[in-house]
């Protein structure tokens, strides 16, 4: 069983914690419906981007690459990352979803989402860009 708080997890965390005890009003940021808005809409499209990538990695099995993963077993890896970035874009896209559903309902619980979407946000960024730096290495791999 792996540790609760990994890499993948433990830099989110960090962050929900600063930003649920930094002193920031959320009333005064402009456009603050509009950012969390397109942050739905962003999360959705990484989400399904994600998606379809764990999708072609598993179907690409008569591609070079693909073996070239197996060989070196990083395939597990790369996938392994793809679907943090999954439920770290669900979690980035629902959080946004409830922060404007509920916005200056309550000012607790509004600083909870908003600690809860930054925090996503966060793995979204770590997990994705770790995802993409994976692929590049085997890309650059798979030239030599």
């Amino acid at each position: 069983m792996k540790k609760l708080f990994s890499f993948k997890v433990f830099p989110s965390f960090l962050i929900f914690i600063l930003f649920l005890f930094l002193p920031l009003k959320l009333t005064s940021i402009e456009n603050y419906n509009d950012v969390i808005g397109f942050s739905i809409g962003i999360g959705g499209s990484s989400l399904g981007f994600f998606v379809a990538a764990v999708t072609l990695l598993q179907s690409g099995s008569i591609s070079t690459f693909m073996k070239r993963t197996k060989e070196l077993g990083t395939d597990v890896k790369i996938i392994r990352w793809l679907m943090t970035s999954i439920l770290y874009s669900f979690l980035f896209s629902f959080s946004g979803l409830f922060l404007l559903m509920f916005h200056e309902l309550n000012q607790i619980l509004d600083r909870i989402l908003f600690s809860f979407w930054v925090a996503s946000l966060t793995g979204v960024v770590i997990a994705g860009g770790m995802t993409v730096f994976s692929l590049f290495v085997m890309f650059i791999i798979e030239d030599k």
